[in-house]
């Protein structure tokens, strides 16, 4: 497990833009923590390091957000928030399995929790915490 300590929005994008670098393809990443915790600022920083000409937002009332990769080994950046998923059957018309199984895809779940028995066991699981100060946030990665 990693640990790392951001004290402000800037550190939280920087961080995402960071380990943005590390992701090849077909990694799968389960964003954990309670409203305001850091997740979409992170996941903005994951979309600069990735070089997405699209801005990332969270999709709250969609489910769902696709964004086109540059390169030959990545093909798409989805990003999953299942917080009002209403039935497990939407993720089946949405293509989610389809879409974790494809190696060319990353893919990021907010309230994946929803979808625990859907998740590979390769799932790397990122937890954010608010801290002591109104800026801080605890980021820890499970792989």
């Amino acid at each position: 497990m990693f640990s790392w300590v951001s004290h402000s929005e800037k550190e939280t994008l920087k961080f995402g833009r960071s380990l943005a670098k590390f992701l090849k393809g077909g990694e799968i990443l389960d964003l954990v923590g309670s409203l305001g915790s850091g997740k979409t600022t992170f996941l903005k920083g994951l979309a600069r390091g990735l070089n997405l000409k699209t801005r990332v937002a969270s999709p709250s009332f969609v489910v769902m957000s696709r964004h086109l990769l540059s390169g030959k080994k990545r093909e798409f950046f989805y990003h999953f928030d299942l917080y009002r998923l209403k039935r497990q059957s939407e993720l089946a018309e949405l293509g989610f399995l389809e879409i974790l199984e494809n190696p060319k895809n990353i893919v990021a779940v907010e309230w994946a929790n929803r979808a625990k028995k859907s998740l590979p066991k390769r799932t790397i699981i990122i937890k954010f915490e608010h801290g002591q100060d109104h800026n801080e946030r605890r980021i820890s990665i499970d792989v």
